[in-house]
């Protein structure tokens, strides 16, 4: 019964891709850790550095620019 949906996510999920939707759905395409320099933090809040190893494809964008864009 939500009225808008969206996943930051960079590959379709369960969440985004609901059958019985029609609108109100949104994927933005974020970039894959390959994609990005920086830190990560896992689950078990570990950080680690990482460092880009391709550029981001299509129009991804880290999670940092979406939530300045935001």
């Amino acid at each position: 019964k939500l009225p808008l949906v969206v996943v930051a996510d960079p590959h379709p999920t369960v969440s985004a891709v609901v059958s019985d939707r029609k609108n109100g759905v949104y994927l933005l395409p974020i970039c894959t850790s390959y994609e990005m320099d920086g830190s990560r933090t896992a689950s078990n809040r570990s950080l680690q550095w990482g460092e880009q190893i391709v550029k981001p494809i299509f129009e991804s964008k880290t999670d940092y620019e979406v939530l300045y864009q935001f």
